[in-house]
C-alpha cells in the first residue's frame, strides 16, 4: 500500500506517523512532528529517498528476531505466552503472519474456539495469543521488518462488576490457610522443591482485597519493596511497566508482619506460579458457597467497587489502581458511588433526616421571602 499519514493518537504521541510500503520498502516511523502539512512534506522526501535508493528494505528478519526483541522488555507475565507462540510459528516470515494464521493458532491451542459468539473461550485466546501476537508484529513494523497488520480480536462476554458483600469475603479469608507449605511426595521427596517455598495464602489474599493488586504484581512483590513501618508498599512489574505506590491498612500490615523474611528478597506471599494461587482459591471458594465463582482478578473489581463507594472519583481510582485510560474505570460506573448516594440522600423524598430538615428550612425560607 502507498505511504499515508496516521494522525496522532490521543494519550500516546502527539506527532504524526507516516505508515506503508512504497517500491516494496516497507515504512513505520514517527514523523517527527504534530503539523500535518510538515508531516506531508516530510512523506514526499521520504519517497523521494526510496525512488534514489537512499532507504532501502532492511534485510528480512523473520518471527524469531522480533520474538527475541519482544523479550528484551515484555513483562514476565508475557513470557510463558510468547514462548508458545514461538514454538508455534518458529522463525517465519513475516509475510506469513496475517489475521488467518493467527485464527489457526488459537485454534490449535484452544480447539474450542474461536467463536463467532461472545464466549468465554474467545476472552482467552484474545490474551493468550491475538494480544501477545499482535504485540510482537507491530514491534517488528516499527523496526521495519514488516508491514502493519491490523489483528482482528474475537468478542468477549460483556464484563460483570462483581460486589461481594463483606460478610462473604470475610469467611472466604478464613477459609484461607495462613500459611502453606510445600508438598512432600512419597515416591519423590527430591521434588519437593518444584512446589516453591511456604506460601501465605490468607495474606495474599487480603493483600488483593485491600490494594487492588493484580495478582501479578501480588506474586512479585519482594520484601524489600515494602514499608510496614509506613504501611506502604511499592507494586513492581505492573502491567503498565510503571512501578505504582499502595496503602496498607494496619490489619493488613499485622499479617504481613508475621511472615518470615527470605534473605534472598523472594517474593513475600510465596507464590511462584499462578496455578498455585488458582488452587488455594479453588479450595477455599468450595468452602465458602457464597464466593462461587470469586477470583484473584475478581477481588480487584471488588476493590475498585468499594473504592467507588467509598468516595474514590473515576480520576482517583484510575491513579490508584494503575490504569491508563479512562475507558478501563469506566466500567465502575455501574456502581453507585458516594457522589450519587449523598445526592439521593439530599432529596426530600429520600426518608434521610438531614433531607428533611433541609426541605423545612427551604419552605421556612420562602415563606419569609413572601
Amino acid at each position: 500500500m502507498p505511504l499515508k499519514l496516521i494522525p496522532p493518537r490521543e494519550g500516546r504521541s502527539k506527532n504524526w506517523r507516516i505508515r506503508g510500503t512504497y517500491l516494496g520498502v516497507p515504512v513505520d516511523r514517527s514523523a517527527g512532528t504534530d503539523r500535518r502539512a510538515l508531516a506531508g512534506q516530510i512523506l514526499k522526501r521520504l519517497e523521494r529517498d526510496i525512488e534514489r535508493g537512499a532507504v532501502t528494505a532492511p534485510a528480512p528478519q523473520g518471527f524469531a528476531a522480533a520474538t527475541v526483541e519482544y523479550l528484551k522488555a515484555c513483562p514476565a507475565a508475557e513470557v510463558p505466552r510468547v514462548s508458545r507462540l514461538l514454538e508455534h510459528f518458529g522463525d517465519v516470515a513475516f509475510e506469513t503472519i496475517d489475521n488467518a494464521a493467527a485464527r489457526d493458532c488459537a485454534k490449535a491451542f484452544y480447539p474450542d474456539g474461536p467463536t463467532t459468539f461472545r464466549s468465554p473461550v474467545n476472552a482467552t485466546i484474545n490474551r493468550e495469543v491475538i494480544g501477545p501476537l499482535a504485540a510482537i508484529v507491530h514491534l517488528a513494523a516499527e523496526l521495519g521488518w514488516c508491514a502493519y497488520v491490523r489483528f482482528k480480536r474475537f468478542p468477549e462476554p460483556r464484563g460483570r462488576i462483581r460486589l461481594d458483600e463483606p460478610a462473604t469475603i470475610e469467611a472466604f479469608l478464613e477459609a484461607l490457610p495462613v500459611m502453606r507449605a510445600p508438598r512432600r511426595r512419597r515416591k519423590r521427596p527430591d521434588l519437593r522443591d518444584r512446589e516453591g517455598p511456604t506460601r501465605y495464602p490468607r495474606a495474599a489474599a487480603l493483600f488483593l482485597f485491600c490494594t487492588g493488586a493484580r495478582s501479578t504484581e501480588m506474586r512479585a512483590l519482594p520484601p524489600s519493596r515494602t514499608a510496614l513501618n509506613r504501611n506502604h508498599a511499592t507494586l513492581v512489574d505492573t502491567k503498565n511497566g510503571d512501578d505504582r505506590g499502595v496503602y496498607l491498612p494496619d490489619r493488613l500490615v499485622a499479617m504481613m508482619r508475621e511472615i518470615p523474611i527470605d534473605p534472598g528478597d523472594a517474593p513475600l506471599f510465596g507464590y511462584t506460579r499462578r496455578e498455585q494461587l488458582i488452587e488455594d482459591w479453588a479450595e477455599a471458594r468450595g468452602k465458602v458457597p457464597e464466593a462461587a465463582g470469586l477470583t484473584p482478578h475478581g477481588a480487584r473489581h471488588c476493590w475498585a467497587g468499594w473504592m467507588r463507594q467509598g468516595g474514590a472519583d473515576l480520576k482517583a481510582l484510575m491513579e490508584f489502581g494503575g490504569w491508563k485510560d479512562a475507558k478501563s474505570v469506566m466500567r465502575y460506573t455501574a456502581v453507585a458511588s458516594f457522589e450519587q448516594r449523598a445526592a439521593v440522600d439530599a432529596l426530600a423524598i429520600s426518608g434521610a433526616p438531614d433531607a428533611a430538615a433541609g426541605c423545612e428550612k427551604d419552605v421556612e425560607s420562602d415563606r419569609k421571602a413572601g
